[in-house]
C-alpha cells in the first residue's frame, strides 16, 4: 500500500507553476481550490471526524471537546444572529472542529497552506467546480459578514456533503470533477507564498473574539481538552464593556474591543498559554465573568 495519495492529474516540479496553471485554467469565479501541504494525507476528512477517529484523544476528552463545539454553535449564532450554517462556517474557519472542509476561491491563498511544508516535499493542491448537482454538495460563502475580517482576506468556502466524507475518495474525485495536483515545493515558493501570515491572523477578528470569550465563560474543564482547544482554536483576545443591563443587573449588550486597540501587546504563543490556563482546571480560576457569563447556565465542573 502507497504511504502517499496517488490519484493525481498532473505533478508540477514547483508550487509556482501548479498556481499558474490553476490561474491559466480555472477562472475564481467557477471553481474552488486547497491547498495541503504533504501528499502523505491519504485521506481529506473534516476535522471533526479526525476528532472522533483519533484513538490518541481519550474517549471523555472527545466527547467534551463535542460539547463545547455544540455549546459553541448555539451560542454563537444567538449572539451574533446567524443562521445556523454561517454559525458552523465560522467555527470551522476559526478552527473549531465541525463536519465542514475548508475552501477558497482565491489560488494563491490555497498556495499559502501548501506551502507549509519543508523544501522539497511533495504537496497536493485541489480544484473543484464551484457549480455541482443540487442535494449533492453544499458550498457556502463565508466572505460577506462585515465583523468576519478573516474569513474575508482567506476568500474563506466551506464544503460540506452528505455522500462524501472524503474529498479525496475515488467516488467523490469522479463524481465532483475533483481535480488533485502535485507538486515539490521549491525556496522560491516559500519566499512568494509563505510569509503571508496576516491571511491567518485574527486577534482584531470580532468573531473570534466571541468564540474564544464564549469559550472562557463555559467554565474550565480537564487540562487535556483545554490544551486541545487552546492548540486548534483561533487566538483573538478581545475585552468586553457593558452596555446595558437587564432589570436584575445582568449584561444585555456588551461592546467588543480587541486587546491590542485597548492597549495591551498581543502575542500569539503567549495567547495560547493564557487560554490553555484559563480553560483548564489545573489552574485556579481567576478571571471574572461578566460580559458572556448570561448567555448560557455555567456548566457544574468536570474536573
Amino acid at each position: 500500500m502507497t504511504d502517499r495519495f496517488e490519484n493525481v492529474t498532473k505533478t508540477f516540479p514547483s508550487l509556482e507553476e501548479c498556481v499558474s496553471y490553476a490561474q491559466e485554467n480555472y477562472g475564481e469565479d467557477q471553481f474552488l481550490f486547497r491547498g495541503e501541504r504533504s501528499d502523505r494525507f491519504l485521506t481529506t476528512i473534516s476535522m471533526l471526524e479526525r476528532v472522533r477517529s483519533d484513538q490518541k484523544i481519550h474517549p471523555q476528552c472527545r466527547a467534551r471537546i463535542e460539547e463545547r463545539v455544540q455549546w459553541l454553535h448555539r451560542d454563537l449564532k444567538k449572539f451574533l444572529k446567524l443562521p445556523a450554517w454561517l454559525a458552523k462556517g465560522f467555527l470551522q474557519h476559526y478552527g473549531v472542529p465541525t463536519d465542514l472542509l475548508d475552501l477558497t476561491s482565491s489560488p494563491t491563498i490555497a498556495a499559502y497552506f501548501a506551502a507549509g511544508g519543508p523544501i522539497g516535499s511533495d504537496g497536493l493542491f485541489a480544484v473543484i467546480p464551484r457549480h455541482q448537482r443540487p442535494g449533492l454538495v453544499d458550498l457556502r460563502d463565508l466572505r460577506w459578514h462585515p465583523i468576519a475580517n478573516r474569513a474575508q482576506r482567506q476568500s474563506a468556502f466551506t464544503f460540506s456533503s452528505k455522500k462524501f466524507r472524503d474529498l479525496k475518495s475515488e467516488e467523490c474525485i469522479s463524481e465532483l470533477s475533483v481535480r488533485w495536483y502535485r507538486f515539490t515545493l521549491q525556496e522560491s515558493d516559500k519566499a512568494l507564498y509563505a510569509a503571508r501570515d496576516d491571511f491567518l491572523d485574527p486577534h482584531t477578528d470580532k468573531v473570534a473574539g466571541v468564540i474564544q470569550l464564549l469559550l472562557d465563560d463555559y467554565g474550565k474543564t480537564d487540562d487535556w481538552t483545554a490544551q486541545w482547544l487552546a492548540d486548534h482554536v483561533a487566538v483573538a483576545p478581545f475585552i468586553t464593556s457593558i452596555v446595558t443591563r437587564d432589570k436584575k443587573g445582568r449584561p444585555v449588550e456588551v461592546e467588543l474591543t480587541a486587546a491590542e486597540d485597548a492597549g495591551f501587546d498581543y502575542d500569539v504563543v503567549l495567547e495560547r498559554v493564557n487560554n490553555h490556563r484559563i480553560w483548564s482546571c489545573h489552574f485556579p480560576d481567576t478571571r471574572g465573568h461578566g460580559g458572556f457569563a448570561n448567555l448560557r447556565p455555567r456548566p457544574s465542573s468536570d474536573c
